[in-house]
């Protein structure tokens, strides 16, 4: 999949260290908006208080 990337000439070694850890960070941060967003609309903004972003932002 990587390889059919126009301009990707990487080793294919090389390729998984690099791509998977970027991979994970944005699932995770996708992760992390679509729990807010659900949050948000589940029971409004006032739960959205620092303490919860940031119980939410730890892990």
């Amino acid at each position: 999949m990587a390889h059919s990337l126009p301009g990707y000439h990487a080793a294919p070694s090389a390729a998984p260290t690099r791509i998977v850890p970027a991979i994970a960070r944005v699932i995770k941060s996708i992760r992390w908006a679509f729990e807010v967003s659900r949050l948000y609309r589940t029971t409004g903004p006032s739960v959205l208080t620092e303490d919860r972003l940031r119980a939410l932002t730890s892990h």
